[in-house]
């Protein structure tokens, strides 16, 4: 379908791709599929398939998957997944890149609104402290056996916002206080 098509290899050849997989120095898993995995990609609800490689690429191979965010993720549906896919998301409650470029257009402020809204909605006061959630039950799904794959900025963002539980790093433009002085340290 679409292009997407597979070959019979003799025993030896798996043999040594399932080694090379098996080498601890790779970040590589066997995956046995059975069934097809039900596949959860992490956007905000506005963002269109074009938006993202994998979504695009998903869409035009017809391989069904579902967009969720952070309400399905604080609502506990994340381990219905076998999969997710996150791609431009700032899990730092800081609103990713656009800041300094987009901070005055009016699609910006809307995202910032909505996120606020969603973080109000769990009892957060700050939108740092919902992806700080989101972030820990991303993280508890994957060590429940859930697989993720995260690409462009939310790769360090999620392990940001990980790693500085417990400190504040965004600053008043973002949260209306500062950060936290000792959060370099």
């Amino acid at each position: 379908i679409r292009g997407v098509r597979f070959e019979v290899i003799p025993d030896a050849k798996y043999n040594g791709i399932v080694r090379e997989i098996a080498d601890p120095e790779v970040n590589m898993e066997v995956m046995k599929l059975e069934t097809p995995p039900k596949i959860a990609v992490y956007s905000p609800k506005t963002k269109q398939p074009w938006d993202d490689a994998v979504t695009l690429v998903l869409t035009y191979a017809e391989i069904p998957y579902t967009v969720i965010y952070d309400e399905e993720v604080m609502d506990g549906e994340l381990p219905t997944y076998d999969w997710l896919h996150l791609h431009h998301e700032d899990f730092t409650g800081q609103y990713g890149k656009f800041w300094a470029a987009y901070r005055n257009q009016a699609w910006y402020n809307e995202q910032v609104r909505e996120a606020e809204e969603i973080a109000a909605k769990y009892g957060f006061s700050k939108v740092s402290q919902l992806k700080l959630a989101v972030t820990t039950r991303i993280r508890d799904f994957v060590a429940g056996g859930g697989f993720l794959f995260a690409m462009c900025s939310a790769t360090d963002s999620y392990e940001i916002a990980l790693a500085a539980e417990g400190v504040d790093i965004a600053e008043s433009m973002f949260d209306g206080d500062g950060m936290d002085p000792q959060a370099q340290q």
